[in-house]
């Protein structure tokens, strides 16, 4: 869009809770402006946003995307966001460079639970926001009662900018609180209406509302609205303007994106309304080289920086990285330096883009949002800027992951196939962690709920051709013993030949928690040669990795090597080191085994109304509340419970709490197994060893 300043720019983010229809209305959005010739519907996979195949196929936003249109001789990016809280770290991502929010809420279900924890984001950053009450034309909506349910939830200076004409299926247009017109959706055309006589009451009571909330934000405003009660449509405008800079004024609009009715107004009220990133003030980072804080103006003359909130990954097509220019302007070809990774940078090209559909520019001023290709050294959070003045941004804190699998391919012989693609994958998806456990020799995939890891699976057969399976990741049980036992162990083997001996005799004692293991030569007089003792400490530690009890291994352990015999010629280090093992194993039988199970820290937070239903449950699960918290209408429950009781947390608090609770788990520290749990654990061990057998 040739000819565009900073300050004719508006980003805007759409947010909501799933199924509120952020997709359609930013596809009615684009048709209103003429970027597309129909509305295409997210539920027929044509939805310009939605283009990843699982996007298509589940018909939910999983991906960030923008599209870019232009309306009012403004250039509007909209920055297009999942729903759905197994992503919420793209919301997180598309925050960062926003400079406003658009709730979008479901005129049929009102606010729900993603409405208000995005809310809150956007509230804690102080960003700048406007509801869009959509869904409209559906059965049992109610733009009434749903903006009374913003107003009680979020308090402020939640009012109404303009009002339904109709309902249901009867919705055909709005009233403009500001300018007092209606106006008519019909036929795809808007055309101006006089305002319903039914209406008037409703109008005005809601037009002074709006006047009052704006009149608020400037002295002035206020000084003479107290004394006319009344300002002009110019007036009105400052105003809100000023409240929406100052994230104290929220107008609400009446929509309906699948019929683009209200389309229009919101359009108009985005540039009239909605800060420029101009308006925005100064992006603050650090000077990388003194460690000092740096500011840089949304301005196009200013030193150049330029912020990555994006990546996506792609076998075919390389990778393209999402950023904002913060200050400057960049060109193509230019040279930069990646801060943060202390690199030297060229971007060669730049893309607009809108939805999957790339458009090559020259140049981003300061303030917009676009795209590069193939920045192979750069990753989402990295900041590039000129070497002559580097700032580096503060990375996107993303939440932990909760919910861990383990995975394997489906085909032997794909394992390094699959770990090369899920490391591509979560270089364009932050909040999916891979490792390799190195007790259970699993690779354990870990993300934000079952959605996310199972479309991860669906991520490495589509791109990367490799198929997997998801499991249970096992649990790092360990095992370990309470009491001291001294126990002979003799190998001795005869073949016709050279045969093989080995005799020692071994004591086991516990040791404290955290030691370990401990190995201790107290031979004397040589019965056991030199030359032999490290193959019965090589022995003693095979057999304490493989385990005993179960299989797990073996922990804080003190073996003392105090006897032993060998034959001159029989005697050699594999019969020493079977000796060992055979006298470990019987030995730690003896000593009072047991198994030891990780405990996790739980830090929950849930609605006050699902207490009593989250500490019930935690109970079932062998879990002990450390301490309860009250926070505003929420309760924060700390907990420690064993890790296998918590596997599948993430999906169980989401149905006790209907998604409204949240939480975070770090280790704890390493605790007995309750004897009758130690049973089955033993138990299942040893029919899985039985059938390994079979």
């Amino acid at each position: 869009m040739a000819d565009i300043t900073t300050k004719d720019i508006r980003n805007v983010t759409f947010v909501g809770h799933g199924g509120s229809g952020k997709t359609s209305l930013c596809e009615s959005c684009l048709y209103t402006a003429g970027v597309t010739t129909r509305i295409g519907l997210v539920e027929e996979g044509h939805a310009t946003t939605d283009f990843d195949p699982n996007e298509t196929k589940r018909q939910i936003s999983i991906n960030t995307a923008l599209a870019t249109l232009k309306h009012n001789n403004h250039k509007i990016n909209v920055i297009d966001t999942p729903g759905y809280a197994d992503f919420i770290g793209e919301v997180i991502s598309a925050l960062k460079v926003s400079d406003n929010i658009l709730m979008v809420v479901d005129g049929v279900s009102g606010v729900q639970v993603q409405t208000e924890k995005i809310w809150d984001m956007a509230e804690a950053a102080n960003l700048p926001r406007a509801i869009a009450i959509n869904r409209l034309d559906k059965e049992h909506s109610d733009f009434y009662k749903t903006l009374a349910d913003l107003k009680d939830t979020f308090k402020g200076n939640v009012v109404a900018a303009n009002l339904p004409i109709g309902s249901e299926n009867e919705f055909k247009g709005v009233v403009d609180l500001i300018e007092m017109k209606a106006y008519i959706s019909k036929d795809n055309n808007v055309e101006e209406a006089a305002i319903p006589e039914d209406m008037a009451t409703l109008v005005d009571e809601h037009r002074e509302k709006l006047i009052e909330a704006i009149a608020e934000n400037d002295d002035a405003l206020l000084e003479k609205y107290l004394d006319s009660g009344e300002l002009s449509t110019e007036e009105i405008i400052k105003g809100a303007t000023a409240g929406m800079r100052n994230a104290n004024f929220f107008p609400v609009f009446a929509v309906s994106a699948t019929k683009a009715i209200g389309i229009p107004a919101l359009l108009g009220s985005i540039t009239n309304f909605m800060p420029s990133p101009k308006d925005m003030g100064e992006h603050v980072g650090k000077n990388p080289k003194t460690n000092n804080e740096e500011k840089r103006p949304n301005e196009p003359e200013a030193p150049l920086s330029v912020y990555v909130f994006k990546t996506l990954a792609d076998p075919y097509i390389g990778k393209l990285s999402y950023l904002r220019v913060m200050s400057g302007t960049l060109r193509t070809d230019s040279s930069l330096q990646n801060a943060t990774k202390e690199t030297k940078q060229r971007v060669g090209h730049l893309l607009e883009l809108t939805g999957k559909k790339q458009t090559e520019i020259s140049q981003v001023v300061a303030g917009d949002i676009a795209a590069a290709p193939k920045l192979e050294q750069v990753e989402t959070g990295d900041t590039l800027c000129v070497d002559s003045n580097p700032i580096i941004y503060e990375p996107i804190v993303f939440p932990e992951s909760v919910l861990s699998f383990a995975i394997e391919p489906k085909s032997k012989g794909d394992e390094e196939k699959i770990s090369n693609a899920l490391h591509k994958i979560a270089e364009e998806d932050i909040t999916l962690k891979v490792k390799r456990d190195p007790q259970t020799h699993e690779t354990v995939i870990s993300g934000m709920g079952d959605v996310h890891l199972e479309i991860t699976t669906d991520k490495l057969k589509q791109k990367f051709g490799v198929e997997a399976v998801l499991k249970e990741p096992k649990i790092p049980y360990r095992e370990t013993i309470k009491a001291t036992a001294n126990i002979q162990g003799k190998y001795k083997k005869q073949t016709g030949g050279r045969g093989q001996y080995g005799d020692v005799w071994l004591r086991l004692e516990p040791l404290a928690k955290g030691e370990n293991f401990e190995f201790a030569n107290e031979i004397k007089g040589g019965v056991v040669p030199s030359g032999f003792i490290p193959a019965v400490e090589k022995g003693v530690v095979e057999a304490m990795e493989g385990g005993v009890l179960a299989g797990y291994p073996v922990v804080d352990i003190k073996v003392a090597l105090y006897d032993g015999s060998y034959h001159p010629v029989d005697s050699s280090e594999m019969a020493f080191k079977i000796a060992a093992s055979m006298a470990f194993k019987k030995a730690f039988i003896e000593a009072q085994p047991v198994l030891l199970e990780p405990i996790v820290n739980l830090e929950i937070i849930i609605p006050s109304d699902f207490t009593g239903d989250v500490i019930g449950d935690l109970s079932g699960k062998r879990g002990k509340v450390q301490g309860m918290e009250a926070a505003g209408k929420n309760e924060h429950v700390k907990a420690q419970v064993p890790l296998a009781e918590v596997a599948k947390y993430a999906i169980q608090l989401r149905s006790i709490t209907h998604g409204q609770g949240s939480f975070l788990m770090s280790f704890s520290h390493y605790e007995e197994v309750p004897p009758d749990v130690a049973r089955k654990l033993v138990e299942t061990a040893q029919r899985q060893k039985e059938e390994a057998k079979a």
